[in-house]
């Protein structure tokens, strides 16, 4: 199966869709897509089994602020999106958010930046920062009583600075990677193939001066010393024009990392907080273990099927000036 069609001719893509499947957009000499993720910290303050970020295996490390300013500025030439969507780990974990988000909006990427959270450490964020922001969005799991209590405490405040708030909830996860990799060829790329994450939602992340087609591929290439398997990442400072990036992101072949990931075709369990130990040894041994065939047949005859892990609450738009 082809996700992306070759020799297609770059005055023809001006009006495709900004998410997938299929090819990008191309408009005024630029790809254009949906959105492009920073991961403003590595490390966060939960310890979410499945968690597609790898962060409790993270060490405690935040984003700089000129380095990623660099970075968009440079790939802005070549890569826009509508959105820039600042993650974790938690976002709200780094030292100097203000200067992070600034240096977003100065890249001039993006028109618009998210902030992505788990809410509990919302009240963090004062109205310097929120005043910044044109959404934020809050991920929202099975927690504690009284930490539920303290996240709704701290999005009301929030929703009188904030321009749009959007409350997605969570009770369950799917597999995101195993502990070893696959031999099965024809497995791994029935993985990149239905994977929603880079070829539907398209999570296009900018992490240490690289562009990765997924969060998956980002953090396997630190904790799993794939640093030598290139094909994984492109280089900003080596795209020379749009084709480059047209060629790394509408790749039909598989990642290095996808013989280690589920993409987004894992089983599905319910949401739980555990301790590093745990969160290795809850892993499949393999991703033969840890996927879900049914579920990655329905997605290969249907790209946008429902994952059954989330809805979204409630979306507040404040309508600010």
């Amino acid at each position: 199966m082809k996700i992306y069609q070759s020799h297609i001719n770059i005055s023809n893509r001006e009006n495709m869709p900004l998410m997938g499947p299929g090819n990008y957009r191309v408009r005024d000499g630029v790809v254009w897509t949906k959105a492009i993720e920073i991961n403003a910290t590595r490390h966060c303050n939960l310890f979410c089994r499945g968690c597609s970020h790898l962060s409790p295996l993270e060490e405690h490390s935040e984003l700089q602020s000129e380095e990623i300013k660099s970075n968009l500025s440079l790939l802005s030439n070549f890569l826009k999106a509508e959105t820039v969507r600042i993650v974790g780990g938690e976002p709200l974990l780094h030292s100097d958010l203000h200067s992070l988000i600034c240096a977003v909006r100065e890249s001039e990427i993006a028109e618009r930046i998210c902030l992505v959270t788990n809410g509990i450490m919302l009240d963090r964020a004062d109205e310097k920062i929120l005043s910044l922001l044109d959404e934020v969005q809050v991920s929202l799991y099975p927690l504690t009583e009284q930490m539920t209590s303290r996240i709704y405490k701290n999005m009301e405040k929030a929703e009188a600075i904030c321009k749009k708030m959007k409350v997605l909830q969570y009770s369950s996860f799917r597999e995101s990677v195993a502990s070893n990799i696959t031999e099965d060829t024809s497995l791994c790329r029935r993985i990149y193939e239905t994977c929603q994450i880079a070829h539907v939602w398209r999570c296009i992340t900018v992490d240490q001066g690289f562009l990765y087609r997924c969060p998956q591929s980002m953090a396997l290439m630190r904790t799993d010393g794939l640093e030598g398997k290139e094909n994984d990442r492109l280089k900003i400072k080596t795209i020379n024009k749009i084709d480059d990036v047209l060629y790394f992101l509408e790749n039909n072949s598989p990642l290095e990392s996808c013989a280690k990931c589920l993409g987004s075709a894992g089983n599905v369990f319910e949401h739980e907080q555990v301790n590093k130990e745990s969160w290795i040894s809850s892993l499949p041994r393999k991703p033969e273990a840890g996927v879900d065939y049914e579920f990655m047949k329905q997605l290969e005859k249907n790209a946008r099927e429902d994952n059954n892990c989330m809805k979204i609450r409630k979306t507040e738009d404040n309508n600010h000036e």
